[in-house]
């Protein structure tokens, strides 16, 4: 048999070399240990620091849900976590545990969280990042909110 006539099955490929030569089209499974707001179906993670809160106050909730209309996606996409209620908060073993398409950052102090290498405007393992001020400060703000629309605008391709 010549090099050139094997054969290999998506699952082979896939088992064998994984994210190194192909995206899999997996579903998106939130780790059991964690408390995630959200369905997370499209594996859009969004990280927020809220200490007071479990998730997000109800302004913030709506106005969030408002950006997730605009970009045509909904609370069933996304998987929302609280930093501050969960232990780990490093990308890497975020990006272990979630895989995520693309991360959404709200209001992290990105040295404090521990975040090397996860760069807002940039890619972490071939997932972009958005970045933006608290919730509640980016509701306020209307030169941020600008930014992080044209940002999700020109990814999501509304």
């Amino acid at each position: 048999m010549s090099l050139n006539t094997i054969s290999l099955t998506t699952n082979q490929v896939d088992e064998w070399y994984g994210q190194h030569l192909i995206a899999s089209p997996k579903q998106a499974v939130v780790p059991a240990d964690w408390t995630v707001l959200g369905d997370f179906k499209k594996s859009i993670l969004i990280l927020i620091d809220e200490p007071e809160q479990a998730f997000l106050r109800d302004e913030d909730l709506s106005f969030l849900t408002g950006i997730l209309a605009a970009c045509k996606l909904n609370m069933g996409d996304v998987g929302i976590v609280n930093l501050t209620s969960d232990s780990i908060t490093r990308a890497t073993d975020l990006e272990k545990r979630f895989h995520p398409s693309s991360w959404w950052l709200f209001g992290l102090d990105m040295v404090q969280k521990g975040f090397n290498g996860l760069e807002p405007g940039g890619r972490y393992k071939n997932a972009p990042v958005f970045a933006a001020p608290a919730l509640r400060v980016l509701a306020q703000n209307p030169e941020a909110k600008k930014i992080l629309w044209n940002q999700l605008k020109s990814h999501f391709g509304v």
